[in-house]
Parts: C-alpha cells; sequence; structure tokens
C-alpha cells in the first residue's frame, strides 16, 4: 500500500474525515452561510419598511399641519392617518429599531413628538372641528377658549342658554360644567366669583336644572335668582311651592319680587285660589312703588298683563293708562299684553286702546320724533298682532319712514335713538311675517351705524346679527358677527343669533374655522 493511500484511510482511524465528509461539511457550512445572509437580509428589509413607514407618517404630519391653517377637519383626519401609521409599525415592526422608537412618546414624527401627538394636539384638533359643524358649536368653542376666567362664565352661560332653548342637551351641559369649574377657581368670596355663580344659578335654571339651581342659589343666598326661581316652578306646574318660596322672603330687587308675585298670583287664579291670587297682587303693587323711575313702565306693563290674565280688565287698562307702557314696551312686553288679554276675554278693549293712540298719532301730538316714532311702531306692531295685519304692517312702514326725522342732526345720542328705533322696527316687521321690509329697515339701521365711531358699533352689530338670523339671511348674519373684535362679542353672537333662527343659521365650515382661528392657534403646542 503506497504511503498516501495508506495516511489517508490512517487518518480515517485517527478522526481525520473522508472526502465525502469534508465535502458535505463545507456545504452545509455554506448552506449556513447562505441562511445566514437572507436573515440578516430579511431583517434590513423590514427595519427599511418601517422607516419608510414612519417616513409616510411623517409627511402626513407636516400636511396636517398645513391644513389647519384652512380646516381643522381636514387636519384631524391627516394626524389621524399619521397616528394610525405609528400604530401598525409599532405592532407588525416590533421587533426592529424602527418599531420599538414607534413605541416611545418621545418619538418625533414630523414636527411633533408622539406623546404631544396623541395627548395635546389630537385632542385640541378635534375639538376645534367640531366648532366647524355649526355655529353654537363654534360658540362653544370658543367660550371655553375665552382667557379670561369671569367673561368667560359669561360667554359660556350665552352660550349654554341658547343651547338649551334649541334642546341642544350636549353642549348646554358641557358649557354648565365648564361654566362651574370656571366660577370655582375664581378668588372665594370676591364679586367676580359671586357674579359668576349667579350667572350659572340663571342658566340652570334656564336649562329647567331647577333642583341644582336651587341648591346653588341656597348656597349662595342670591335674591333675584331665587325670584326667578319661583318663576320657573310655575311653568312646571309647581304653583304652592312658589307662592312659598317667595313669602316673607327678604331682600332682593324691587322688580324680581314684583314680577314672580304677578306670575305667581295669576297661576294661583287659573287654579282656583283667587284669594291668595289677590294678596299677591296687592303685594306686587306694593312692590311697583319701589321701582326705579327708569322700570315704572315696565312694572307697570307687567301688572296690567297679569291683572289681564285673571280677567281683571279694569285694573289692567288702569296700569297702562297710569304708566303709558305702550310707548315704551319691548317687544317680548308686547307679546304678552296680547296674550293676556286674549286669555282674559279683553282683546277687543285692547284693540280700541291701540285705535285711540293711533288716532292720536295722526291728528297730530306734541311729542318729539324721538318719542313719537318708537310709540307709533308700538301700537302698529300690537295692531297687527291683534287681527288687523295689513294696516298694522302699513302704519310700521309709515314709523320706518318717519324715524329719518328723529336724528335732525348728526349727533350719536340722535343717531343712537334712531338706530334702536329702526331695529325695532325691523324686529317687529319680521315678527309679523313681513321679510323683506323688515330686512330693509335693518340695513337702514346699518347704515346709520356706520356713522358711528368703532366703539360704539358692537350692541349695534349685536343685534343685527340676530335680527339678519331670525329673518333667514345666514350669510348676512355671519358678515355682521365677523365685524366684532372680541371673543366675548363673537361667542355670544354666535350663540343668540343660532337662538335667534330657531336653529337654523348655517355657516360654511371655512367660515366656522376662520372664526375659530382667529382667536386661538395650535402654534403653542408643536
Amino acid at each position: 500500500m503506497t504511503p498516501g493511500i495508506t495516511s489517508r484511510y490512517r487518518g480515517t482511524r485517527s478522526g481525520g474525515a473522508r472526502p465525502s465528509a469534508r465535502l458535505l461539511g463545507a456545504v452545509i457550512r455554506v448552506l449556513l452561510g447562505v441562511s445566514a445572509l437572507g436573515w440578516l437580509g430579511g431583517c434590513a428589509d423590514r427595519e427599511g419598511e418601517a422607516q419608510q413607514a414612519m417616513k409616510g407618517a411623517a409627511q402626513e404630519m407636516v400636511e396636517a399641519r398645513r391644513l389647519e391653517s384652512e380646516s381643522y377637519a381636514a387636519a384631524l383626519e391627516r394626524y389621524e392617518a399619521a397616528l394610525a401609521v405609528v400604530g401598525k409599525v409599532r405592532t407588525e415592526y416590533a421587533d426592529t429599531p424602527a418599531g420599538a422608537l414607534a413605541g416611545k412618546p418621545s418619538t418625533y414624527v414630523g414636527p411633533v413628538t408622539l406623546g404631544v401627538l396623541d395627548s395635546v394636539v389630537l385632542p385640541a384638533v378635534r375639538r376645534r372641528a367640531e366648532a366647524e359643524a355649526s355655529p353654537l358649536a363654534c360658540a362653544a368653542f370658543m367660550a371655553e377658549t375665552i382667557p379670561g376666567p369671569a367673561p368667560r362664565v359669561q360667554a359660556l352661560a350665552t352660550v349654554a342658554k341658547a343651547a338649551a332653548q334649541l334642546d341642544r342637551t350636549t353642549i348646554a351641559g358641557r358649557m354648565l360644567k365648564v361654566a362651574q369649574a370656571t366660577a370655582a377657581g375664581l378668588p372665594a368670596g370676591s364679586e367676580a366669583q359671586d357674579h359668576a355663580w349667579e350667572s350659572v344659578a340663571d342658566t340652570l335654571i334656564a336649562a329647567r336644572d331647577l333642583e341644582q339651581a336651587r341648591s346653588l342659589i341656597l348656597a349662595h343666598g342670591f335674591e333675584g335668582p331665587w325670584q326667578r326661581l319661583a318663576v320657573a316652578l310655575v311653568k312646571t306646574g309647581q304653583t304652592q311651592r312658589a307662592a312659598g318660596m317667595v313669602a316673607h322672603s327678604l331682600g332682593g330687587a324691587p322688580m324680581p319680587r314684583l314680577e314672580a308675585r304677578a306670575v305667581i298670583a295669576a297661576a294661583l287664579w287659573r287654579e282656583g285660589d283667587t284669594a291668595r291670587a289677590q294678596q299677591l297682587m296687592n303685594e306686587a303693587e306694593y312692590w311697583a312703588k319701589a321701582v326705579t323711575p327708569e322700570e315704572v313702565p315696565r312694572a307697570g306693563l307687567v301688572l296690567a298683563r297679569h291683572y289681564a290674565m285673571q280677567r281683571a280688565l279694569p285694573q289692567a287698562d288702569s296700569w297702562l293708562t297710569q304708566v303709558d307702557g305702550l310707548r315704551v314696551a319691548n317687544r317680548d312686553e308686547l307679546d304678552g299684553l296680547v296674550e293676556a288679554y286674549r286669555a282674559g276675554g279683553g282683546e277687543s278693549r285692547l284693540l280700541a286702546r291701540v285705535h285711540d293712540q293711533l288716532t292720536s298719532i295722526e291728528a297730530g301730538t306734541t311729542a318729539l320724533p324721538s318719542s313719537e316714532v318708537p310709540w307709533l311702531a308700538n301700537v302698529a306692531y300690537l295692531q297687527a298682532k291683534l287681527g288687523e295685519a295689513e294696516p298694522g304692517a302699513f302704519a310700521l312702514s309709515q314709523a320706518r319712514t318717519r324715524a329719518d326725522a328723529i336724528s335732525a342732526v348728526d349727533s350719536p345720542p340722535g343717531l343712537d335713538l334712531e338706530v334702536t328705533t329702526l331695529m325695532d322696527i325691523s324686529e317687529r316687521l319680521l315678527t309679523i311675517g313681513h321679510i323683506q321690509p323688515g330686512l330693509g329697515a335693518l340695513e337702514d339701521a346699518l347704515d346709520r351705524v356706520r356713522r358711528y365711531p368703532l366703539p360704539m358699533r358692537p350692541p349695534f352689530l349685536l343685534r343685527a346679527a340676530k335680527l339678519a338670523a331670525y329673518g333667514g339671511k345666514a350669510d348676512r348674519a355671519l358678515n355682521l358677527i365677523e365685524q366684532l373684535t372680541t371673543q366675548e362679542q363673537i361667542a355670544g353672537a354666535l350663540a343668540e343669533a343660532a337662538q335667534a333662527s330657531r336653529g337654523g343659521l348655517v355657516a360654511s365650515p371655512r367660515s366656522l374655522h376662520d372664526l375659530a382661528a382667529r382667536f386661538d392657534t395650535l402654534e403653542g403646542l408643536h
């Protein structure tokens, strides 16, 4: 055997590999190397996929940030899409470095960290997107974000009352909750906190949450809201309870006390308790003697209305004559008189009084235009409401043409009366269904407003927006609201315009976005 051959076999016996075994080992080593390279390559591919997905999420974030200036709803879609991608990377690529980063709040995706995106930016953008849904929702958002706590409570109360009237219970409830939290944060015992809690109490009454209102009023000893709560209880059929509340109550301004007693007396009369009703009317007359001079006509109107509801028509007529309330009544008071005289069977008596006053005006009076024109507007409105629709509408149109005489000179006091009167005429025309003449009177009033310096405009713009909304002119209402300058004014105007339109005020999401964006931005969150 040759040495070479011997050594090959000897090697087998001594532990060396035969040629076939060595070849197999080499093949296995090659295959294992290829497998390892494939595994490493697969990991690299998954990490690349994860990183690419995160880049896509970052691009969504950048686009969402840009869209905030146009539409919070559109921005919200992009933010949520970005967060969904990050969630997918976190779960499906958990074994990669990118997947691990996707689970950390400190990880930046575009301009913001995941923690800030999830806990701050998304909730904020969702709330702003809600504000684009309707004028009332926008009013709610703006009221919630007013910086000063005292004005915030007032705005929240305004929005809550409007929402309650429109049966938007979700918005009303949220506004009340925020208002209560804000009021609680004011300095304890301060005048600001007292005003805030009183506003909350009145809002609870408007929202028909009477038991919570009662608890709050008792906790703070509010006098006016206590009387208004009694009136609210009458509307729910709890007349005896309301009568007990006002009996021997101490303190309080005369006017709320008078009103509460008159309302309760009329309810007691309907229920057959005429003796107690008369007692309360006597008390109401007592408090009528204590009101301020400016409140005397209104006090007389309240007494006239509730005497008429009890069919005590001579007493009702007497109070109308004493205070001549028809000259100065607002629309709600005029509507109340019509309702009361009809309920008491005295509609013809009230109409006869209207005819007498129209005759006096036509014959010529010594009154200045500043008092005669509003008087004409009021009796003309009553004429229309009492069944003489066309003559009443015509008399209102005459009042509109006479309004120019109120401010013979271009002075702010004269303009103030002229603008107010034209808006009163507009409101009355709109109420009796004469929409175009009513809107025309509104535009006449706004022409006068333009002659005012800017600080005098907001009250007129607020009322004009409500009238435009009531007349079905949503675009005009929004245009007027956009001219207001403070967050509180705009929040209140949006809410009151929505209420005036009976929930029919419609605005484009872009308009509402731009209103909200004027006073609040996400810049500080990114």
